[in-house]
């Protein structure tokens, strides 16, 4: 399911986790919370990114813009959105 909502994407990533966690995709999901309001960086990313455009970031199930809102440098997510992040707000990051 997908609609736009203020140029947002809104996708439930369930979907797609679910998908990975049988072993039939070839993306990978990392999960991520933050620790402390205001985080910027997360060094939570274990997985080889080669390609920073092939990565998707769901902020509470919106879909967040790669070099806009944030952006990947030596496998750490770095949020650059205009808001911020709080422990309350759940992350998913998928890696194609």
């Amino acid at each position: 399911m997908k609609r736009i909502v203020r140029n947002y994407v809104v996708r439930d990533p369930k979907p797609i986790m679910d998908a990975i966690l049988r072993g039939v995709s070839n993306y990978n999901a990392i999960s991520i919370k933050p620790s402390i309001k205001g985080q910027t960086i997360f060094d939570e990313i274990k997985v080889n990114i080669n390609d920073v455009e092939k990565t998707e970031l769901y902020v509470n199930g919106l879909r967040y813009v790669v070099n806009t809102d944030y952006n990947i440098e030596d496998n750490k997510l770095i949020w650059l959105g205009d808001f911020e992040l709080t422990p309350d707000f759940d992350l998913v990051l998928i890696v194609r």
